[in-house]
C-alpha cells in the first residue's frame, strides 16, 4: 500500500537543494547544470554552473535556492536514474527577450 509523503520543500527549500547539490550524494548522486538565469532576479554570472554547493553558497539571500520563484532553471545531467552522464557540450551564451541568460548545449 503507498503512502503519501509530503514534498522534501514543504520543510525548506535549503534542505532540499543542498541534497540535490551533492551534500550527500551517497543518497542522491544528482548533477545538475544551471540553464537559464532571470536577469531580474540573478546576476547573469550564475548561468552555466554547476548547481553544487558553491553555487548555493553564492546565491543573493533573496533568491531562492531551488529557483523555485523562477530565478534560474536547471537541466539534471547525471544521476541514479541515468544509465550513464549525458554527454553534453556547452555552446555559447545567449541573452533572450532581453531578460533571460541561457546557456545552450548540445549532446555530444
Amino acid at each position: 500500500m503507498a503512502t503519501f509523503s509530503s514534498p522534501r520543500c514543504a520543510h525548506g527549500a535549503k534542505p532540499a537543494c543542498n541534497d540535490l547539490a551533492g551534500r550527500r550524494p551517497s543518497l542522491f548522486g544528482k548533477h545538475a547544470v544551471v540553464t537559464t538565469v532571470d536577469l531580474e532576479q540573478l546576476d547573469g554570472a550564475f548561468c552555466g554552473r554547476e548547481f553544487d554547493q558553491a553555487f548555493l553558497a553564492e546565491l543573493p539571500g533573496a533568491v531562492d535556492p531551488c529557483g523555485e520563484n523562477g530565478e534560474f532553471h536547471t537541466l539534471c545531467h547525471d544521476g541514479p536514474l541515468f544509465s550513464s552522464p549525458m554527454p553534453l557540450e556547452a555552446l555559447a551564451k545567449n541573452t533572450r527577450n532581453s531578460r533571460f541568460r541561457c546557456q545552450d548545449f548540445r549532446l555530444r
